[in-house]
């Protein structure tokens, strides 16, 4: 009996290790998909960062522009991409492709890490070890400790140091000449995005935590 329950405990103190990285990576791959993906979100910014005088465009224009930018990021859809009224260069259309593959891989990280997440943390709680909440809101907390500071620091250094290491290339330094789409994409843009992304992680870390002190209560 002993021999069998041995294993047994090896596995869920690696469980212990295991479900909090992976419901640290399934919530901030959640919030990535939110953002990206919330169309609504840059429909705000469009009046509150003043891009239609910025780009030269009108709203109708921007959102139509946008939303066929957002359809071509979908996993869902398979043609090209095409704006209704902007040009685009070759190195334009790869970044978009690169783009593309990335949100598509974090989508996939987001599926596994769920599963594992989920799976984990029934088994875990079955033999009353609730700590794994615990832990899980401790290691999600550390993505917006680690990375609000840079942010709030300097941006833009922070903005080529995740391009740079993100991308294999250069093609997402954008000529607007040739690609007029970054003239509706304001780094500003971009350093809301990311404080929304980071605040719905910090959201995350604290909802685990709430629900360990639940738990905990309730066994008490």
């Amino acid at each position: 009996m002993n021999s069998y329950r041995a294993p047994l405990n090896i596995w869920h103190r690696l469980l212990l290790w295991i479900v909090p990285i992976c419901v640290a990576f399934s919530i901030l791959s959640i919030a990535v998909v939110f953002v990206v993906y919330g169309k609504w979100i840059y429909y705000i910014e469009i009046d509150l960062l003043h891009i239609p005088e910025i780009s030269g465009m009108d709203k109708a224009e921007i959102i139509r522009n946008y939303d066929a930018l957002i359809t071509y990021l979908s996993p869902f859809y398979s043609g090209e991409l095409h704006f209704p009224s902007l040009a685009m260069s070759e190195g334009g259309r790869i970044h978009f492709v690169d783009v593309k593959n990335i949100l598509v891989t974090i989508q996939y990280v987001m599926c596994v890490t769920i599963v594992i997440s989920v799976v984990g943390i029934f088994s875990l709680m079955k033999k009353k070890r609730e700590k794994v909440l615990l832990y899980s809101a401790v290691v999600t907390l550390l993505f917006p400790v680690a990375l609000l500071l840079p942010i709030a620091i300097n941006f833009e250094k922070s903005f080529v140091l995740f391009h740079e290491l993100l991308f294999q290339n250069d093609y997402w330094i954008f000529d607007p000449n040739t690609d007029p789409v970054i003239r509706m994409l304001p780094e500003e843009f971009f350093m809301h995005a990311a404080c929304i992304i980071l605040f719905i992680v910090l959201l995350g870390s604290v909802f685990c935590y709430w629900l360990y002190r639940a738990i905990k209560k309730k066994r008490n």
